[in-house]
């Protein structure tokens, strides 16, 4: 994954403001990655539930059994070995919203899939907190 960097969308003083996020898949691997499937969606979260790895895992898994309403957009089915997509997958989110106990915070959650060049498959999966009112992860 490149950095995610947010894209100001509409800045509203009664809901906070809203933010879409451009994901660029990036391959680091030595060899071509083909049947790349993106699967991703925005949760907004309590602030309680912290780094809780299990609920994180059970969205993730949430989106790829279909269960989970998610963003599967146009990315790439194949991407050379140090090569960046050109296509996004964009989510929006918003601010965090209240401080404290509490206090809620958008999540950008996905899953990644794909097949190396000897035919095996991995996959790997992604969470981002949106942290403050510049829309930062």
């Amino acid at each position: 994954m490149e950095p995610v960097k947010p894209i100001l969308f509409v800045k509203d003083d009664t809901m906070g403001a809203s933010f879409n996020y451009e994901i660029y898949l990036k391959n680091v691997g030595m060899t071509v990655a083909r049947d790349i499937v993106m699967r991703a969606c925005r949760v907004s979260s309590a602030s309680d539930m912290g780094d809780d790895a299990d609920q994180m895992r059970r969205t993730q898994e949430r989106l790829l059994s279909g269960d989970q309403r998610g963003v599967n957009n146009r990315v790439p089915k194949v991407l050379a070995p140090n090569t960046v997509s050109a296509v996004p997958l964009w989510l929006h989110a918003q601010e965090p919203q209240g401080s404290g106990a509490g206090s809620f915070y958008s999540l950008l959650i996905g899953r990644v899939d794909y097949v190396d060049a000897f035919s095996i498959k991995h996959w790997m999966t992604f969470c981002y907190v949106v942290a403050n009112a510049r829309g930062s992860c």
